[in-house]
């Protein structure tokens, strides 16, 4: 798994012969090894992780954090303490912390000097073996044939200058590239990768009617919340069921984003994702304002600490 991670962290550089070096992806080293090109790199997953700027002790340390977060909050919901807004909104953000750590618990921690795999056969000839996938002008890597992903800032250079355009790691002037953007796009590849997704930020739009019977410093702030919470769980639940029937329609034909330059375009189609996304966007930004808005007015009972001794039989 490390070795996967450390692929698709652009940790391979290519160097043919005849073609500046460029970074490469995990299917991109597959096909070359496939096609006898290269043979798989000798690098131990002990050398991947001696790249890593964090191990599994921190990682752990972190865990242990966002536990007693949790914790916490469970105790004082038990004992009849008000739990401010501000640990409500942290145990959302863990709820879509936690699947990325479960995840990421073997995945290394940057990479800033890649492995160089050199070949002999020059790219030209790997090309030309490819047939005509190969033939139309790459964006990213000459093997974009073999796996072609777009990043989110590729999707919305219409909106940047020119003269950040020139220096930008997309740009014409930066190809092949030579190291993987960190915005790199991921592929839907079942409707049951789209509801794992989609899961953690339910949670995070569920969690928030936890603060429902809330002591608010005004009544406007308590029915702004409420209507923002309600708001933002409906505008979420339209707009991942917009991009699971997109799914089930497309397959795994598209990426996550790459609809955005066809359905989620075209008019009437584009309304039903645009309209939940602004929504929700407007929605999400109310509930963090009320959150440090409420900072102002704490009842009493946020300062009292949890009596843990409450929860041990016969003290």
């Amino acid at each position: 798994m490390a070795h996967a991670y450390y692929a698709e962290m652009g940790g391979f550089m290519l160097q043919a012969p005849d073609a500046p070096a460029c970074s490469i992806t995990a299917k991109h080293l597959l096909y070359l090894v496939n096609k006898k090109y290269t043979n798989l790199p000798a690098i131990i997953e002990k050398e991947i992780w001696d790249k890593s700027k964090a191990d599994l002790v921190l990682k752990a340390l972190a865990l242990v954090q966002v536990s007693w977060l949790v914790v916490q909050v469970v105790a004082r919901a038990v004992q009849g303490l008000t739990i401010s807004l501000l640990d409500i909104s942290a145990c959302g953000v863990i709820a879509c912390w936690a699947p990325t750590m479960v995840f990421w618990f073997r995945k290394p921690l940057d990479v800033y000097l890649p492995n160089t795999i050199s070949i002999k056969t020059p790219m030209e000839t790997v090309l030309k073996n490819a047939g005509d996938v190969a033939k139309k002008p790459f964006r990213q890597t000459p093997l974009d044939f073999v796996e072609d992903v777009d990043q989110t800032s590729r999707l919305f250079t219409c909106l940047l200058p020119d003269s950040f355009l020139r220096n930008h790691p997309l740009s014409p002037s930066h190809r092949p590239l030579q190291r993987l953007p960190n915005d790199r796009d991921a592929w839907y590849h079942s409707v049951t990768t789209h509801v794992l997704i989609a899961t953690p930020f339910y949670l995070l739009a569920s969690l928030n009617f936890a603060a429902w019977h809330t002591i608010f410093p005004t009544y406007a702030e308590k029915a702004l919340w409420r209507c923002s919470a309600a708001v933002y769980l409906i505008s979420t639940i339209l707009w991942g069921s917009f991009e699971l029937i997109i799914q089930a329609c497309e397959g795994s034909k598209q990426s996550a984003l790459a609809p955005l330059d066809y359905d989620k375009f075209k008019f009437p189609i584009a309304l039903f994702f645009w309209i939940p996304v602004l929504v929700a966007f407007v929605a999400r930004i109310c509930l963090i304002g009320e959150t440090l808005v409420s900072l102002r007015a704490m009842p009493a009972d946020v300062y009292h600490s949890v009596a843990w001794t409450n929860f041990i039989p016969h003290v």
